[in-house]
């Protein structure tokens, strides 16, 4: 092991003895360098090897190689003042300015320790990914690394390599993919160098469509149901598209001296281009078939690009011929008919006769409700209300009943100022003793209470009073249902809120009584809190 360690150490000689040379790094640094190398490498080659190792011994190399970085551009800084001052100095004495010298060269000159710490941390992520290589977040990290250093030629075989050993992890293709199309994704500085940690600007990476293409084509033979691989090259065509459309608007304005030949190319490049995007989709449905969320997705990505009109209804022609019966998919056709200016409560309308569930219909209220803005204020659009109302009647006349549709029927029922009626509503319901009624329900008893005082303050006759129906509420809810405290704690407060005239000795014990009852409730082993009125 010693000997191994020897050989490593001494091949990192003549890289650090150039960063002693420039002045970089003192011997004495250099000295501690050498040392705590020296004991990761040990580390390193123990005969039970750990990552943490591994990673604390890139960790801190990643440090040198922040501080080198530093030092060097303030020593080429500072060089570059000593020249400013020299010439100064020499245009003083002969008298002239702008006439000495030559022009100025640059400064420093990449050289053997420039690069080489970056490609030390280089090795030992290597070496780090032979020995674990089912870990896919070393390879990660490793290409994290690279795209900090701007080691592009290194970042695309580290995807290559990582790719071979998981071919079935969707994150790596995509970032794959997106390397190869974005190439460095920035612009390089032509004064970038290898002295800061990569290739020179000339060799950074270039992005290709083909490559990615390519490589996506690859990713989904071996993982044709990745969704997420799907909608990932679907969008990058998109983006492609519109690449081009902007290269074509201005070779169109005359910015640049090519020729009419091949602003004619481009254009052809466009319409072509245009329709891989519906080829990927055709490929992608016929790969998963039954996930109309999945196809919904593809909506949603058409709305992130303009001109996608044509794909967008192409889609969803293909989700209401496939999927006549799915809740989402028509929710989803009535906010596209929305976005389009189109016949929304058509949609809804139709979606509730091929769907007969309280789902749909209970969707289809919310949908109609933010269509013509009921829940929040009076409804704007005659049209809206009368369908709103059309609505509930056929879920009436279907059968289709359950304490939230009944609770939104009565909200708009009171939003367009019939509380009567949506007290007489819900009046029927909690006293329907049948299966399907909901004398049980505490939701509709707390809700019929509280549009019966809404009913009152507005100076409408009641057959009771709120009191009595939260009293009848009592004697109907189960002691032990979640809601029943809630129904207490409300006959508490319409009690403790009659006029002092009233409250005689009856009433008084019955405020004791459920007093009591809410404070045991209130303590039981679920944890229910109560706030309790003062």
């Amino acid at each position: 092991m010693a000997e191994q360690v020897d050989i490593a150490l001494d091949a990192m000689v003549p890289a650090l003895q150039d960063l002693l040379t420039k002045g970089i790094f003192t011997e004495s640094e250099v000295r501690a360098i050498v040392n705590r190398r020296r004991q990761y490498e040990y580390l390193l080659r123990r005969r039970e090897a750990r990552k943490a190792d591994f990673l604390t011994y890139i960790e801190d190399e990643m440090k040198l190689e922040k501080l080198r970085s530093f030092r060097n551009r303030k020593l080429i800084a500072q060089r570059r003042y000593e020249e400013r001052q020299a010439e100064r100095e020499a245009q003083k004495k002969d008298g002239k300015k702008g006439r000495h010298g030559d022009k100025k060269t640059k400064i420093s000159h990449s050289s053997i320790g420039d690069a080489s710490i970056v490609q030390h941390i280089h090795l030992i992520f290597t070496r780090a990914i032979r020995k674990w290589r089912g870990d896919v977040s070393l390879h990660l990290q490793h290409a994290a690394f690279a795209k900090k250093a701007k080691s592009w030629k290194k970042l695309g075989r580290i995807y290559a390599e990582a790719l071979q050993v998981h071919p079935h992890n969707i994150t790596l293709w995509v970032e794959a993919a997106s390397f190869e199309y974005f190439g460095s994704g920035t612009d390089i500085d032509a004064s970038t160098s290898p002295a800061d940690g990569g290739q020179a600007a000339s060799s950074a990476a270039i992005g290709s469509i083909a490559n990615a293409r390519v490589l996506l084509q690859r990713g989904l033979r071996v993982n044709p149901t990745a969704k997420d691989l799907w909608l990932q090259y679907f969008s990058l065509e998109f983006h492609y598209i519109q690449k081009l459309r902007g290269r074509r608007e201005i070779l169109q304005l005359g910015l640049n001296k090519k020729g009419l030949a091949e602003t004619a190319a481009d254009e052809d490049d466009v319409e072509s281009s245009a329709q891989i995007p519906v080829i990927i989709y055709k490929n992608a449905i016929k790969k998963i078939p039954d996930d109309v969320q999945f196809r919904l997705k593809f909506v949603k990505t058409c709305r992130m690009y303009p001109e996608t009109d044509e794909v967008e209804a192409m889609i969803m022609s293909t989700v209401e011929s496939d999927f006549a019966n799915d809740l989402d998919a028509w929710i989803e056709r009535a906010e596209y008919a929305a976005d389009v200016g189109g016949d929304v409560y058509s949609i809804l309308e139709e979606a509730t006769n091929s769907v007969q569930s309280e789902g749909m219909y209970l969707a289809a209220v919310h949908f109609a409700k933010e269509a013509v803005a009921v829940e929040s204020e009076a409804p704007n659009t005659q049209g809206g209300v009368s369908f709103l109302g059309r609505l509930f009647e056929k879920a009436h006349e279907a059968n289709i009943s359950s304490s939230d549709i009944l609770l939104e029927h009565s909200r708009f029922l009171i939003s367009i100022g019939d509380a009567t009626s949506a007290v007489n509503l819900l009046h029927a319901a909690v006293h329907d003793d049948s299966d399907s009624g909901f004398s049980k329900d505490a939701q509709i008893w707390l809700k019929l209470a509280q549009t019966v005082q809404v009913t009152s303050d507005a100076g409408c006759t009641t057959h009771q009073e709120p009191r009595e129906v939260l009293e009848h509420a009592m004697k109907r809810i189960p002691i032990h249902d979640d809601r029943y405290v809630d129904i207490a704690v409300s006959l508490f407060r319409s009690l403790l809120l009659q006029p002092p005239k009233s409250s005689g000795e009856k009433t008084q014990k019955k405020i004791a009584d459920l007093f009591e009852r809410i404070l045991v409730l209130s303590s039981d082993e679920n944890g229910h809190k109560v706030c309790i009125p003062e």
